[in-house]
């Protein structure tokens, strides 16, 4: 394992070699208020003094801190002497299992409604796609943080992927309740009702299934699994 020398940007108390993987350390004094600042803006900063630096002994490996830097975002956590002080680069992970948890609920709740539901058939898919879809958002949360996504493409995806599973579950749940057999003719078979209808339930799914296949679909051109 590389070690580095933290001593040009840490207090003296502080310097001396350390593992590379805590190269990005910040550290607060008794008196010095600690900021939420971003991961990246942290090791930055070490960064830019590094370059600055002219003592060739004290002079902090560029390559080794691109490396740290890169892991740093990965894992989105910073440790602070003293203690761990995590910085979450990445809340995209617990806001699916969140959202995967939530719709699995409204899933259960759905179930409940089948025998009250205009058209039973279609509150039985809108159970079913919310269970399903709730299950899937728990998984992709779960594997999130070792997708490796790169930033400009994990958020779009993320909000992408669980926005779309609930305007489909939302359209599914109006279909059943207005009973549109001519959007869902399989399901809800000897059932209409008026155009607006129709057309709202329509509109929500084909956006929902849409939505939802393109986030999984631009999965495979970003994938760069981490450990």
């Amino acid at each position: 394992m590389a070690r580095v020398d933290l001593a040009p940007t840490a207090p003296a108390e502080h310097g001396g070699p350390v593992e590379q993987e805590e190269a990005p350390v910040l550290v607060a004094g008794d008196q010095v208020e600690v900021l939420e600042r971003s991961a990246r803006d942290g090791v930055e900063q070490i960064l830019r003094g590094a370059g600055g630096e002219r003592n060739p002994r004290r002079q902090l490996d560029r390559r080794l801190l691109e490396d740290a830097r890169e892991d740093l975002l990965l894992r989105g956590e910073v440790v602070i002497d003293g203690g761990q002080w995590r910085i979450r680069t990445d809340r995209l992970a617990p806001l699916l299992c969140f959202t995967g948890t939530l719709l699995f609920l409204l899933g259960l709740l759905t179930g409940f409604g089948i025998p009250a539901f205009r058209t039973p058939r279609i509150g039985l898919s809108a159970h079913v796609a919310a269970i399903e879809s709730g299950l899937a958002l728990i998984a992709f949360g779960l594997m999130w943080p070792h997708l490796g996504l790169s930033e400009s493409w994990a958020a779009p995806i993320a909000h992408t992927f669980w926005l779309s599973l609930y305007v489909l579950w939302i359209g599914l749940l109006l279909g059943a309740v207005w009973g549109t057999g001519r959007s869902l003719p399989i399901a809800g078979a000897g059932f209409t009702t008026v155009a607006w209808q129709e057309t709202t339930a329509r509109a929500l799914i084909s956006l929902g299934a849409l939505g939802s296949a393109g986030a999984v679909v631009a999965l495979p051109f970003q994938w760069k699994w981490v450990v």
